[in-house]
């Protein structure tokens, strides 16, 4: 694994997102905002939405919420400050266009939203307050990319035909968003010097990461016969040189931008001496504590405590568990005890830290599979409707369905004799790691850790023979077949029990 690929896997997380300092402190006669979001043909819909911490762009600050079956809901959410606040569309792919609606919020203020499912970007409306600053924010296409050369959108761009190199054409791109801006500010819409400016930062660094993106695509895969123009490997490693002197990692104006904290978080080690080489060649063990250090020794305050506060919970979604992990919290409670970050990363530890003595009473145990195929596994359960979840130790969203099963789902699957499995896909090396996830989590149902062979199997019969993405659900009837193979999530219990009813009808 090359040094690029090992850094990645040490803090890729799905979803990479952080946070900004507030310019100048504003005494705002309420500490709250009300959105209200209507969806035409969105009944039941959950949504995710972040909120800034003192400004900046946080993990950490989620509210979920749902719609009612006439696809609407109103929420008052805590807001302490000025910034940008993302409503997450949880139904739409991770990667192509963007599956957030932006909201420059103020507290205090009311915001509006509408649009149609599968028509989102198309039909978004606002009303309230900000209308003019919103619709201008989501005016520009967003497209979230992949590490991996997957994203269709990307292909697309570097195959366009553009003279110079790759860098010189996505400047353009940003230069028409950057002149778009300027023509909006210049009309008086929006005298508002603090949105402009988050908005302008935005613009910069969404490029910087699209071409970071790019160029890592460039360096892993064999995408590079299909870009067009000129370009070698010089050129490119040039580039990202300029690009980085162009686009500070340490920009606390920016820490209120998504995609500032997208970039930040993928390629800081790369803006310091050593970082990417130490980080390669610690161990697994140790890489937390370094990550601490590195960050504490190169970044200024503002955005140091940012910066550590995301790390802390994005490490913790995957795996709270982790000595390491936890003793990186420590630190943070530590050095920063007045951190407005806190509350949330007391909350993901709240009990964690004390858990080691009941571990031995587990809700069920784990076992090594020597089931080599995902059929043979049916079989052990005849006349039974399965609903089988795949997960895994490091899976962030894995674990936050965990926490999703409510008591009316549980008696459903109870009083409906549905047999729930939990298949791990993690290595033997990790069986007690998610021992300890399923008591934790209180999960019943029989667990299994799949072998190789059972990994291949369910590759071959659910994903074309590539690897598949989790958490990921099927749903078997009482004959051994799959009825559901994407099935709903347990936060999705309407959809979740519509599925199992009509599996115990076949």
């Amino acid at each position: 694994m090359n040094t690029l690929l090992k850094f990645l896997w040490v803090i890729a997380f799905g979803i990479c997102l952080s946070h900004k300092q507030c310019v100048a402190f504003t005494v705002f006669s309420s500490d709250s905002i009300t959105i209200e979001v209507s969806i035409r043909n969105g009944a039941n819909t959950p949504l995710n939405i972040s909120t800034p911490v003192n400004g900046a762009f946080y993990i950490g600050e989620w509210t979920k919420v749902k719609t009612n079956n006439q696809g609407q809901l109103e929420t008052k959410i805590p807001l302490d400050s000025t910034g940008f606040c993302q409503i997450w569309l949880n139904y739409l792919p991770w990667v192509g266009r963007s599956n957030c609606i932006q909201l420059y919020v103020e507290p205090g203020e009311t915001y509006r939203v509408s649009f149609e499912k599968n028509a989102e970007f198309e039909t978004l409306r606002f009303a309230g307050d900000n209308v003019q600053e919103n619709t201008l924010l989501n005016s520009f296409d967003r497209y979230r990319v992949d590490y991996w050369g997957k994203s269709e959108y990307l292909k697309s761009i570097m195959a366009l035909p553009h003279k110079g190199s790759f860098l010189e054409f996505i400047y353009q791109l940003q230069e028409d968003d950057l002149e778009e801006l300027h023509n909006f500010q210049q009309s008086q819409k929006s005298k508002n010097n603090t949105f402009i400016n988050l908005l302008k930062e935005d613009i910069k660094y969404y490029y910087a990461q699209l071409y970071y993106v790019a160029w890592n695509v460039i360096q892993n895969t064999s995408e590079s016969s299909s870009v067009s123009g000129s370009l070698n490997s010089e050129t490119w490693d040039n580039d990202l040189k300029k690009m980085m002197n162009n686009t500070p990692i340490d920009n606390p104006i920016a820490l209120g931008s998504y995609w500032y904290n997208d970039y930040k978080n993928t390629i800081w080690p790369r803006y310091f001496d050593d970082a990417i080489e130490k980080l390669s060649e610690s161990s697994r063990d140790s890489v937390n504590s370094l990550v601490y250090q590195l960050i504490t020794q190169n970044f200024s305050a503002t955005v140091m405590e940012q910066h550590l506060a995301y790390i802390i919970r994005s490490n913790a979604i995957k795996n709270k568990f982790s000595k390491s992990v936890q003793q990186q919290y420590l630190y943070f409670r530590r050095d920063f005890p007045a951190s407005p970050f806190l509350l949330g990363l007391n909350e993901e530890f709240e009990g964690v830290l004390d858990t080691k003595a009941e571990l031995n009473i587990a809700v069920n145990t784990i076992q090594q599979s020597d089931i080599s195929a995902i059929d043979e596994l049916f079989k052990l359960y005849p006349n039974q409707v399965l609903y089988i979840d795949l997960w895994a130790s490091w899976c962030g969203p894995c674990k936050q369905e965990f926490e999703s099963v409510n008591a009316d789902l549980e008696h459903f699957i109870e009083s409906n004799d549905i047999k729930r499995i939990y298949i791990s896909i993690d290595d033997p090396s990790k069986l007690q790691m998610c021992q300890e996830i399923i008591s934790f989590y209180k999960l019943k149902g029989d667990h299994y850790l799949a072998n190789k062979k059972l990994i291949l199997s369910m590759e071959q019969k659910l994903n074309q023979g590539q690897s598949i993405p989790i958490p990921r659900y099927l749903i078997v009837n009482k004959k051994g077949e799959i009825v559901f193979e994407n099935a709903a999530r347990p936060s999705f219990k309407s959809t979740l029990t519509d599925q199992l009813n009509e599996a115990m009808k076949q």
